[in-house]
């Protein structure tokens, strides 16, 4: 047993998941406060701060295919800091730009970057451990991920009710960066698992196209998130009542992912996924209705919980499913299918989500999110994972 705790929990594995953490804290902390700005501080109209918030998550989409080849065929940690640095000085400039053109191109930047570092980072947490340990890898990247994108609105609430101003959180947004950057100085790339490349990749559009129905499927669910995340960090910011809710739904939406690692931390078998995904999808779905049904601090709090295991059950399972369907030497062009897939459905939901806040009621956009959810369930249990199982790389069976 020692043996195994020394082998995944190595500097490199350790330093990695330190350097994703802060890349998500970096963008999360100011996906609450995006609408607010453009609405208030460049005056834009509710459909320019749509368009304008669109461009994060379509060029995140985009630019995942090519992230994908760079991290099949770059050294990975020069890339990764040259990568961060460019994030960093990108962020800057919202400190400056004092209009929505100058903004919107700004964003689209931000998001092209941010979709390379997370792929980047994906890959690096994998190979940085035994190949026996890729499962348990994936498992703590998605904790470090999710805890960083559940913890950063929070801050985001506290600062801006005390008054700390849409500059401060840019510059901690920043400062969050630049520790992810840092950190990435303590990689040691020789210690990290070669992989084994038979052929050196291309921009080949077989594995995406191979991967639609996930990437349909997990699209739909993650779109829920993405809403759930901006409609509970809109209503902290808008309203001082909420505040305090809101810091607490997602201290306690982290503490849930943290539990359902606890709970999955041996490889779920193949064989149960149909089921855990249903239960996790009916889960959610009765406990955001529940919270629109009864408006009561301990009913937010038990689904803020629920929800959190049960976002994070579901996209552990999809992502050992995408990187299932791609060659041993493809782990890169895996990822990025995925986070493509995630950004996607995440992005989508947190533009809708902005808009519905001003006109819609808790639980009119919540009946919308069951809807989705059961319905990329349903598509999961009679299509994507049949597909996925006649679709599974040799390599990883």
């Amino acid at each position: 047993m020692a043996k195994s705790k020394s082998n995944i929990y190595n500097v490199n594995f350790i330093t990695i998941l330190i350097v994703v953490f802060f890349h998500f804290m970096s963008v999360y902390l100011l996906l609450p406060i995006m609408p607010l700005y453009l609405i208030s501080h460049l005056g834009a109209t509710t459909t320019e701060m749509a368009v304008i918030l669109s461009g994060f998550t379509v060029a995140a989409f985009i630019i995942c295919p090519i992230a994908g080849y760079l991290v099949d065929n770059l050294k990975r940690k020069p890339t990764l800091i040259i990568l961060n640095i460019v994030f960093i000085a990108v962020s800057s400039i919202y400190l400056f730009v004092d209009n929505l053109w100058g903004f919107g191109v700004n964003r689209i930047m931000n998001g092209a970057i941010y979709g390379m570092i997370t792929v980047f980072g994906f890959t690096m947490t994998v190979n940085s451990v035994k190949a026996q340990f890729k499962d348990k890898s994936m498992l703590y990247y998605g904790i470090a991920s999710k805890l960083g994108m559940a913890i950063a609105p929070g801050i985001a609430i506290v600062m801006f009710l005390n008054d700390y101003g849409f500059r401060n959180i840019f510059i901690t947004s920043m400062i969050f960066s630049s520790a992810g950057l840092f950190s990435i100085l303590f990689i040691n790339q020789k210690n990290q698992r070669k992989m084994e490349v038979h052929t050196k990749s291309t921009f080949d559009k077989h594995i995406f196209i191979k991967v639609i129905p996930e990437t349909i499927a997990l699209s739909m669910i993650t779109f829920t998130y993405g809403i759930i995340n901006n409609y509970m960090s809109t209503m902290g910011i808008k309203n001082r009542h909420y505040a305090l809710e809101s810091i607490i739904f997602f201290a306690l939406f982290a503490l849930g992912m943290v539990i359902s690692k606890l709970i999955i931390r041996t490889r779920i078998k193949r064989k149960d996924y149909v089921i855990i995904v249903l239960f996790c999808a009916i889960s959610i779905v009765l406990s955001i209705i529940a919270i629109g049904l009864w408006e009561q601090e301990i009913i937010l709090y038990i689904a803020a919980l629920v929800t959190g295991a049960c976002f994070e059950t579901i996209t552990v399972i999809f992502r050992r499913m995408f990187i299932d369907m791609s060659p041993s030497d493809r782990i890169g062009t895996g990822s990025s299918n995925y986070y493509m897939s995630w950004d996607l459905g995440m992005g989508a939901g947190v533009v809708i989500g902005g808009i519905l806040s001003h006109h819609e009621s808790f639980l009119q956009i919540f009946i919308i999110c069951s809807v989705l959810i059961v319905i990329g369930a349903l598509l999961f249990k009679f299509f994507v994972y049949n597909h996925y199982l006649k679709n599974i790389d040799v390599s990883n069976r």
